[in-house]
């Protein structure tokens, strides 16, 4: 394992340490140690100018409950590691960030339309649920 490429996630991290939500991954430089670090500003990143709006607004918006924090690690597994030894809990199963760097490819395989979900064609055959009205005082 000590071959593995590192890489930077950023997160939001509760303040009474009951969550977790990671914001983007970005590749670390090798052969330097990045320790957990709550992040002041985020310009201080040099995020890419792509994304920078989406994250600043994401730790704006949530910034009553949520703190934003960096740090490196080698895979989800020893970020969550580290997270359950600082104390956190209801850490997320998976490492999908709100944010992604790349655009994201295509998981429907080449040939196969997606097929459009519509409700009005679902319940068509259903009944209309009536609900029970109250009765006007005059």
């Amino acid at each position: 394992m000590a071959n593995q490429k590192k890489k930077l996630y950023l997160y939001l991290a509760r303040r009474d340490k009951k969550g977790l939500k990671i914001i983007s991954i970005f590749p670390h430089a090798e052969g330097t140690d990045f320790p957990p670090t709550r992040v002041q500003d985020i310009q201080n990143l040099n995020l890419p100018s792509t994304i920078e709006p989406n994250v600043s607004k994401a730790v704006h918006d949530n910034r009553m409950m949520w703190e934003p924090w960096i740090e490196a690690a080698s895979s989800y597994q020893d970020l969550k590691a580290s997270l359950k030894a600082r104390g956190y809990s209801n850490l997320p199963i998976h490492s999908m960030p709100m944010h992604t760097n790349a655009p994201a490819k295509s998981v429907v395989a080449k040939g196969e339309a997606e097929k459009p979900t519509n409700l009005h064609v679902i319940n068509k055959n259903k009944k209309a649920y009536k609900s029970m009205t109250r009765k006007r005082k005059d």
